[in-house]
């Protein structure tokens, strides 16, 4: 069975918590009882197990690992030879390997998401709030515009919740928001 890097990267992480998570509850098992030792020795056997299946993973050879773990740009360049995985992670503990700043926002906004919850208003883009004050003849600066984003307290973020309302004249006006929440949510990756 193949395994992709993301699995064997997985399998990997859950052996190194179970591990820690197995050798905690060792640790708080009385000494002084009779089936102590005999405890102590299923914990051994059961961490060396799992290390020794962390082991045969970390020699794995693996193509085209994610660039992030080069600490190189490889879009679009193939590797020919795979990469042993202990050769990636010199160190062998996967939580110090960490990827860049933009890995991570690139991985969060790939993500598939839902909201819990939202007020559509926190949806609507600039751009359609101007078109919907054209559209109904409010007139506005882009400097008061702008000035409205610029909140400080609670009560100015209020008044620009109130302020977006505002901008709905008629029933059809929602029609605004909803395209606005649309384009917001697949920007994000909000997934039904």
């Amino acid at each position: 069975m193949a395994l992709t890097f993301q699995e064997i990267l997985d399998r990997i992480r859950i052996i190194d918590r179970d591990v820690t998570e197995l050798n905690r509850l060792k640790s708080r098992l009385p000494a002084d009882r009779p089936y102590s030792s005999s405890l102590q020795i299923s914990f051994d056997k059961q961490i060396n197990e799992l290390l020794n299946e962390r082991v045969g993973l970390m020699e794995l050879e693996v193509l085209d690992p994610p660039s992030w773990i080069l600490g190189v740009p490889t879009t679009g360049i193939s590797q020919e030879t795979p990469v042993p995985l202990k050769g990636l992670f010199p160190s062998g503990d996967l939580s110090k390997e960490k990827p860049d700043d933009q890995d991570v926002i690139n991985f969060l906004r790939e993500l598939p998401k839902t909201e819990i919850h939202l007020h559509l208003e926190a949806c609507v883009n600039k751009d359609t709030m101007k078109r919907l004050m054209a559209k109904n003849g409010i007139n506005v600066t882009d400097e008061e515009f702008e000035a409205k984003f610029n909140f400080k307290d609670l009560n100015s973020f209020i008044q620009v919740f109130f302020f977006i309302q505002s901008l709905v004249k008629e029933p059809s006006d929602f029609s605004f928001f909803i395209e606005s929440l649309a384009e917001y949510m697949r920007a994000n990756n909000i997934l039904y």
